[in-house]
């Protein structure tokens, strides 16, 4: 699908690179950033949450913890590491069902399948 060499394969490994870490990078500094604005501002202590603000709060850790895997996740890609493929496209399983890991999913997906793709991460390629 994505055999088209307009565009060379490397470029659609780079592509695919930087989405997954600006994706990861922007949304870990969005949550840290809210995690810690909430925990300073609050007026009682950090330990006494009601039930509903365990529940955020664990909802935002495991957020972050996906985060940080979409920035991995883009890092590997990156340096064509075999691993990061194998991420890439559980991710892309993974989050099809809101618009932006939709769409990464399936450029994932259509690339790391394609012929090219696959040539691309069954060799050793050396970076730089």
């Amino acid at each position: 699908m994505l055999e088209n060499r307009l565009i060379p394969t490397h470029t659609h490994n780079q592509i695919l690179a930087v989405i997954h870490a600006l994706h990861g990078g922007i949304n870990l500094l969005i949550i840290t950033i809210g995690l810690f604005i909430v925990a300073f501002l609050r007026q009682e202590p950090l330990f006494d949450l009601k039930p509903q603000e365990w529940t955020i709060l664990i909802v935002s850790l495991i957020a972050l913890l996906f985060a940080a895997v979409y920035l991995i996740t883009g890092i590997g890609l990156w340096r064509r590491k075999r691993w990061a493929r194998t991420s890439a496209l559980a991710l892309g399983c993974l989050f099809v069902w809101y618009p932006v890991g939709l769409g990464l999913g399936l450029y994932a997906w259509l690339f790391l399948y394609s012929k090219a793709g696959k040539q691309l991460y069954s060799k050793l390629i050396p970076t730089q």
